[in-house]
């Protein structure tokens, strides 16, 4: 990206705030050295969690594999959907935050300027509007993530109770079935609903 930058021409800078710039760089490096590693970590442990899980249960009462097939493109359609959302209204996020930016540095810039003017309130109200702003974008970031969360709690759910009815089912029919292993997949099936999110 800073090489990108070096060798813009100079009418990108003339049409690009520096705030939106420095929000770039800033959020860009955030994400690089912090939130990827710890995300590929929670990738990594939850896609084992819910795989074994599913393993698990599937053992035990293995008529479950054919609940397994539709939720699983019911859960892919649902992630798809709320990433094309989520993305967009992360987008609306970064564009309002970098005007935040740019009101700083400049407040900052000319801060001698403003007291000797004495329009401190003026500026503070600026930045305040602007910040509102920000936000207005982000609260529907929350809301998306909650609409995500409710259906996957769904999904979450959906196993539990097929996993439990097939395995009274199981269990009524005579089969095999110790209740130890019962116990284990019920254990392992109240665990999902967290890995799924």
């Amino acid at each position: 990206m800073a090489f990108a930058i070096f060798r813009s021409p100079m009418s990108f800078f003339e049409t690009t705030p520096a705030g939106r710039i420095l929000n770039r760089f800033s959020s860009d490096i955030y994400r690089v050295d912090e939130v990827l590693a710890r995300t590929f970590n929670m990738l990594f442990v939850n896609v084992a969690r819910s795989g074994f899980t599913l393993v698990v249960i599937s053992a035990a009462t293995p008529v479950f594999i054919i609940i397994i097939i539709p939720l699983g493109f019911v859960y892919l359609y649902i992630q798809r959907y709320y990433l094309r959302t989520s993305r967009e209204l992360k987008r609306l996020d970064s564009i309002t935050r970098s005007p935040i930016y740019a009101h700083f540095q400049e407040s900052l810039g000319g801060i001698t300027t403003i007291r000797a003017y004495r329009q401190q309130n003026r500026f503070q109200l600026e930045n305040e509007w602007r910040v509102d702003a920000n936000l207005r974008a982000y609260f529907p970031s929350i809301n998306a993530n909650r609409w995500l969360a409710g259906r996957l709690e769904f999904i979450g759910s959906i196993i539990i109770l097929f996993s439990a009815g097939f395995s009274v089912l199981s269990v009524t029919s005579g089969s095999s079935l110790g209740p130890g292993t019962v116990g284990l997949a019920m254990s392992y099936a109240l665990q999902i609903t967290q890995s799924l999110n």
